[in-house]
């Protein structure tokens, strides 16, 4: 299906009837009567939009954010989706702006390193799957013919730095040397290399699950051989002359080194089906061309600090992290590094926090309480982090909204949630992207010719 849609009117937030293209949380108005949307069996939707260039710096126009276009029809209060996507390409021309987004590209970017599989795996189980590996969630997909089939399955892992003389237990994992055995596992799968590489190490830890997919085996079983591994390095490396039950215990100061690892390479096989794959947990980098640099940022002599360079390595870290914690873990080291040293004018001045201090005399206080308010008035003049955010991205002159704000928001709350030890639920996919494209957008200004000299 073909359509092509008149723009309405001008006002980029305006409510009258029309469209309106959404790039992150931005909104604009096309000017010109050329919005395209595509739409076909067996491939991703497209759009194509052609806007007055100008309308591009009219805001946060963030094109690493989920992106769509809506239809505006009062009375009615919300607006009706037409396409939701992401930017593919950008095409400048004069004084317009050719825009074109795709439904689906995650799964041309998901690029698979090695991915082997045995004839018992139905092509809709794989298609399932491989949507997964390019960042769709369970709930987003919907697969004519897919059934799933509870089983038992066996996680196997490569073990590095780690040697064992006989099968060992390993809380809810068993540590195996068992070549034999492993081969055996592996022998109906194609993959001649792939299973060569597989078998290089000399130890393999494996997991049992119980899983309708092979993806939901691979991931509790992934997580539990990790998590084991992580708990065999603890006790491996304790060092106190006591363990926790009081008892005297030995010490070869090699254990200090004992540090296991998975390969991340992952076999999964059914133990009452044929299904089975063998999968690289690495995906293959891209190689774009960067000859044509988009910013060009100052020289570290010039527009950089040591703050920005820990900002910088803190966003690298996000970008490159494959798990949602890590990611929120690294945006938000690189957003403090980012605003250390930028403060903001007190509430109080000195001689009202001289008063307030001296009052607490006659409150009848014990010395605990006392002391404490002392510190709490002490740092009345502390300006909230968010507070201080503001100031150094009007400071640089970044242009954001009050939405990708309340995403910071979201995942700084995440972020707490976890290192409280409160069960928390993954942030959305775009929340991630949004907050990574933010701190981009921050670093890229500070190091950009507008940089605070905060050192």
């Amino acid at each position: 299906m073909t359509g092509r849609r008149p723009g309405g009117g001008a006002d980029a937030q305006g409510s009258s009837s029309g469209l309106r293209v959404r790039f992150g949380t931005h909104r604009v108005r096309p000017p010109f009567d050329q919005v395209e949307v595509v739409e076909a069996l067996n491939t991703d939707a497209r759009a194509r939009v052609v806007l007055d260039a100008t309308q591009l710096a009219g805001g946060p126009v963030e094109y690493r954010a989920e992106s769509g276009i809506e239809e505006i029809q009062p009375p009615a209060s919300e607006p009706r989706p037409l396409f939701g996507g992401w930017v593919s390409r950008v095409e400048l021309s004069g004084p317009t702006a050719t825009v074109h987004m795709r439904s689906g590209p995650q799964l041309e970017e998901a690029r698979l390193d090695r991915f082997s599989h045995a004839a018992g795996i139905t092509d809709t189980e794989v298609v399932w799957s491989v949507a997964q590996f390019a960042g769709y969630r369970p709930d987003q997909l919907r697969i004519a013919g897919l059934h799933p089939i509870r089983e038992d399955f066996d996680v196997f892992m490569p073990v590095r730095g780690l040697a064992i003389e006989t099968e060992l237990a390993v809380g809810t994992i068993r540590l195996t040397s068992d070549r034999a055995a492993i081969e055996a596992a592996i022998e109906p799968l194609p993959d001649e290399k792939g299973k060569a590489i597989f078998l290089e190490g000399d130890v393999w830890a494996v997991s049992r699950t119980s899983a309708t997919m092979l993806l939901e085996a691979e991931r509790t079983g992934v997580a539990s051989i990790e998590g084991e591994l992580d708990r065999l390095a603890l006790e491996a490396q304790y060092s106190l002359g006591v363990a926790p039950d009081g008892s005297v215990q030995p010490f070869d100061r090699a254990s200090l080194f004992a540090d296991p690892a998975v390969d991340p390479f992952v076999l999964v096989r059914g133990t009452a089906t044929p299904r089975a794959w063998l999968r690289s947990l690495r995906m293959l980098p891209f190689r774009p061309s960067v000859g044509a640099r988009r910013v060009v940022l100052d020289t570290p002599s010039v527009g950089r600090s040591v703050r920005f360079d820990e900002a910088l390595r803190a966003w690298r870290r996000a970008v490159r992290a494959t798990d949602a914690i890590e990611t929120v873990v690294a945006v938000w080291e690189a957003v403090e590094f980012y605003v250390s040293g930028t403060t903001v004018p007190g509430m109080f001045s000195d001689v009202e926090l001289k008063a307030a201090v001296a009052a607490l005399t006659g409150l009848g206080l014990s010395d605990s309480q006392r002391d404490r308010l002392r510190d709490v008035i002490g740092s009345a003049n502390s300006a909230p982090l968010f507070v201080r955010l503001r100031a150094a991205l009007d400071g640089d002159d970044v242009p954001y909204s009050e939405e990708e704000l309340s995403t910071l928001k979201r995942l700084r709350a995440f972020r707490n949630d976890i290192v409280h030890g409160r069960a928390k639920s993954d942030p959305a996919r775009n929340d991630l992207e949004m907050a990574k494209a933010f701190v981009n957008r921050m670093l890229a200004f500070r190091g950009g010719g507008r940089a605070q000299d905060l050192d």
